[in-house]
């Protein structure tokens, strides 16, 4: 759990949320993971833009496997948008406020 986030603060507060990182999760839970069978694979998703925030200090999901899921979807437009100095959880500036501005630039394009 101490990739999640690097503020030590933070941390505390995650690992005492018991409906997060505080929870205990069953091995069905977690075997659920190797049998998941989405509704639409990449290449068939059509729905929406897609907007990936991602940090590039995350230890905990790095981008290479985002990176396999995006390159696959062909049908709307896909943007990555690299998070700097901030872990998964992204309380770190400028990360954070890089976040805070891809997620509003994003909703302007699609919903002006």
């Amino acid at each position: 759990m101490l990739i999640l986030v690097s503020n030590s603060d933070a941390l505390k507060d995650f690992l005492a949320d018991r409906s997060s990182v505080g929870f205990w999760a069953s091995m069905h839970f977690l075997s659920t993971y190797s049998s998941y069978r989405p509704t639409f694979e990449p290449g068939d998703f059509n729905v929406c833009p897609v907007l990936l925030t991602q940090s590039d200090q995350d230890k905990w999901t790095p981008l290479h496997l985002s990176e396999l899921i995006l390159s696959r979807i062909k049908h709307v437009p896909v943007k990555t948008v690299e998070l700097e100095n901030a872990g998964h959880y992204p309380l770190e500036d400028p990360g954070l406020q890089q976040m805070a501005d891809a997620v509003i630039e994003f909703v302007h394009q699609i919903a002006p």
